[in-house]
């Protein structure tokens, strides 16, 4: 809702609320005084203006634009589930709307990264984990590993700063023994190296004949 004074700084001039009423009681209590207030006719939704993106990207309304003939319409789309309906409904309405086409045909869903109490991570209500403070506390494998080890098609991933400490003393122990190796290897004779590399591949048969601690 805009505020229609010229005496006000632009930043003044508007008011943000639900409706008019609860616009003219903000008003009221911020001028002091009853004002004259003007419905601004030119928003456009958070959510709709984002369903333009598929083809507002590529050069639309050219329809004959490089971009938008080469990658409109798109082949697949990945999102979280929790917008199917606020997002991908809305992109797909308005591609039929404006282009008469679909944006996409397929549809990929992924989960979601919520904390250790299967919340959704806000900023609001601080159960945020900083990706970047994460990676300079514990390094970027340590998080990845997390992540990857937790992922399973269409499902959420619980995370906490315990699964990355502990993902990270994981990662070091794997460090330590690829380092236990190549100590190992350094003390070898050329030929007791050539006696353990594999010049062609194993079968089945070659592997079922190694100890139990080399077949892994």
């Amino acid at each position: 809702v805009g505020l229609d004074d010229s005496t006000l700084s632009s930043t003044d001039k508007y008011i943000v609320a639900r409706n008019v009423k609860e616009a003219k009681e903000i008003a009221l209590i911020k001028y002091g005084k009853d004002v004259e207030l003007a419905q601004d006719d030119d928003v456009l939704d958070t959510w709709f203006s984002s369903g333009l993106w598929p083809f507002a990207t590529v050069g639309w309304p050219d329809s004959e634009s490089p971009d938008y003939s080469r990658f409109y319409p798109a082949h697949m789309m990945e999102t979280g589930y929790d917008i199917l309906f606020f997002w991908v409904a809305r992109m797909v309405m308005l591609g039929l709307e404006f282009t008469d086409q679909v944006p996409f045909k397929t549809i990929y869903l992924h989960g979601l990264v919520r904390d250790a109490n299967g919340q959704k991570m806000s900023k609001t209500k601080g159960n945020v984990i900083d990706p970047l403070e994460t990676i300079d506390k514990y390094g970027c494998d340590a998080l990845r590993f997390s992540l990857l080890s937790s992922s399973t098609p269409g499902q959420d991933i619980p995370l906490s700063m315990e699964k990355i400490e502990s993902t990270r003393n994981f990662v070091n122990k794997l460090w330590n023994v690829g380092k236990y190796i190549q100590n190992a290897l350094s003390t070898l004779s050329t030929e007791d190296k050539q006696l353990l590399a594999v010049s062609n591949t194993m079968t089945e048969q070659d592997i079922n004949n190694l100890p139990l601690s080399e077949q892994y």
